[in-house]
């Protein structure tokens, strides 16, 4: 919810800046993009980023043995 609010306020004055949440990873995405034409100029974390945090999360379960 907070990411929705944070992107219809940005909107207001700055169509070149998106922010939205990742639904795989649940992490949180911010786009820089062209306002006349919409193409990507850039996006944190980039989409390969997002692509490996997720490939490790599910491969990375049971690498860690946890001791207390």
């Amino acid at each position: 919810m907070l990411v929705e609010r944070l992107d219809e306020f940005v909107s207001t004055f700055n169509k070149g800046l998106a922010f939205r949440l990742d639904e795989d990873t649940g992490r949180s995405v911010i786009t820089v993009y062209e306002m006349s034409s919409g193409d990507i100029i850039r996006q944190i974390p980039e989409k390969e980023m997002l692509e490996l945090a997720q490939q490790l999360s599910l491969h990375a379960r049971g690498l860690v043995a946890e001791k207390v």
